[in-house]
């Protein structure tokens, strides 16, 4: 028998398909197939492969990975990124939404709902959990916005 480098048993040399295409790497490397968190899919029960990033799990109207970046429940129609009603005052206008803890919000405004160019209206706004309220004051005579 010879000595000196011998050919790995097992696996070894054998191709491996994984994400669509050969993986001639390590064995512990995982092609990410999907975009998603494979932990965050798991705790779902969502497969990950990659074919559910992009699927309505549940009737909130937002996607799987939506769902993900927004910190939401993608099983449960009832969890979902949503702009409550304003509520507006003489001197401001109080914004709510549902946050999550540990993620940063935008929000952008447009004076033209039918052809809206949004600009920003306040950037890394951090959810801590629960309702996140966000006031903006209002000038008298100033045209009105859409946020979103």
């Amino acid at each position: 028998m010879e000595r000196g480098w011998r050919r790995p048993s097992g696996l070894g040399w054998n191709p491996r398909i994984s994400g669509g295409t050969v993986d001639v790497g390590a064995y512990e490397f995982q092609n990410p197939a999907s975009v998603i968190s494979y932990a965050w899919l798991l705790q779902y029960g969502l497969p990950t492969d990659g074919s559910a990033d992009y699927l309505q799990s549940d009737s909130d109207s937002l996607n799987n990975y939506q769902e993900w970046r927004c910190g939401t429940d993608p099983t449960n129609g009832l969890s979902a990124l949503r702009l409550l009603s304003p509520v507006p005052s003489a001197t401001n206008v109080t914004l709510r939404w549902a946050g999550v803890t540990n993620v940063s919000y935008f929000l952008e405004r447009s004076t033209n709902i039918g052809s809206p160019q949004f600009a920003p209206l306040a950037t890394n706004v951090m959810g801590i959990g629960g309702r996140i309220a966000f006031w903006i004051r209002t000038q008298s005579g100033r045209s009105r916005c859409f946020t979103g």
